[in-house]
Order: structure tokens, then C-alpha cells, then sequence
């Protein structure tokens, strides 16, 4: 609206002095129906959930809309709704980490670590290679006894981002430090 309401101002400068007062009321007008619209906009779209499914509802199913519905959910403690939408993201499209890296963080959340492994390796196959991918499957990985390859795992979290502070979070969980870390085969 600030924009339209420029473009009306620089027209005023190109018309007759005459028009000139009429184009500041028009503009006043503009400006106060969009402020209008604005504040009606933004009290029906309260949060981003509210926005996504709505474009769900409108433009149909797209992986990345139920992508980020299934991250939202998962920031908002809902893991078997973000399942929901993680699921129907990487059914829509199969060549894309980002759904099934989801996945994994819905499924390690229920508690279904072996599923979440197997999504968090097909994130990474499809060049996902992160370093909250591996600390996350790190964690998985400590919750099913694979302290080995949760070593691995930690390890490539601290090649993708040295000093990741989730590491040293998710070891400490564990009972673990990085004098762990660095020790043993690999």
C-alpha cells in the first residue's frame, strides 16, 4: 500500500496544480482501505499454520507446504500430525530430502528411531548433508544402541559446521564429551 500510495504522489507532481488536492484525498483514501485490509489480513492469518493450510485447501497438495506444515508441527510438540504431513510431502515428491528429513524427526519423536534412521539416510543419499541431519541421526542412532555409528554420525555433524552446539547438547544428553567422540575405530 505504501507503494500504490508513492505512485499516486509522483502522479500528482505530473497534473495541473488544480488536480494536485484531489490527488492527495484519493491517496488518503487508498492509504487508509489498504491499512484497513492490512489489519483484517493479519488478524485472520495469525501464525504460519493457519497460512499453509489454507494454501492447502486452495492450491491443492505441494510437497513444500506440507513440508513446512510438518515442521511447524513439530516446533508446536505435534510429531503424529507432522508425520501426517511429513508423509504426504515425500509422497509427493520422492527425490527431495527436506520430507524425509522431517520424517525422521517425527518418527524419532514417537519413538520409532529405526524408521527415523532410515529416513534421515535417505535425506542424506538425496544430498541433504548437514550438520543437523547427522547430529539428529546421531541421536537416533544412541537411542538404538549404535553407539559406534552414532560416533560416525556426530563426528560428520562437526565436519559440516565445526563446533555445532547441538553435538556437545545431544552427547552431553548421553553422558558422552568429545573426548568420546574422538575416540574409537573410524
Amino acid at each position: 500500500s505504501i507503494g500504490l500510495l508513492l505512485v499516486i504522489l509522483s502522479l500528482r507532481d505530473r497534473l495541473p496544480a488544480a488536480k494536485a488536492p484531489l490527488v492527495a484525498v484519493l491517496a488518503a483514501v487508498f492509504l487508509s482501505l489498504f491499512s484497513v485490509l492490512c489489519y483484517w489480513q493479519t488478524s485472520y492469518w495469525q501464525d504460519r499454520q493457519t497460512l499453509y493450510l489454507r494454501s492447502l485447501a486452495v492450491s491443492g497438495p505441494h510437497w513444500r507446504i506440507h513440508a513446512h506444515v510438518a515442521e511447524d508441527y513439530m516446533a508446536r510438540g505435534e510429531p503424529d500430525r507432522a508425520l501426517v504431513h511429513a508423509e504426504a510431502a515425500a509422497d509427493l515428491a520422492p527425490g527431495e530430502a527436506l520430507p524425509h528429513f522431517y520424517m525422521g524427526n517425527a518418527r524419532s519423536r514417537v519413538g520409532q528411531f529405526d524408521l527415523a534412521v532410515l529416513h534421515y539416510l535417505r535425506a542424506n543419499e538425496l544430498g541433504m548433508g548437514t550438520a543437523r541431519l547427522y547430529n539428529n541421526l546421531g541421536v537416533a542412532l544412541m537411542e538404538e544402541g549404535r553407539e559406534d555409528d552414532a560416533r560416525l554420525a556426530f563426528r560428520r555433524a562437526l565436519v559440516e559446521q565445526a563446533g555445532y552446539p547441538p553435538v556437545a547438547a545431544s552427547l552431553a544428553h548421553y553422558g558422552k564429551d568429545l573426548a568420546w567422540l574422538r575416540a574409537g575405530a573410524g
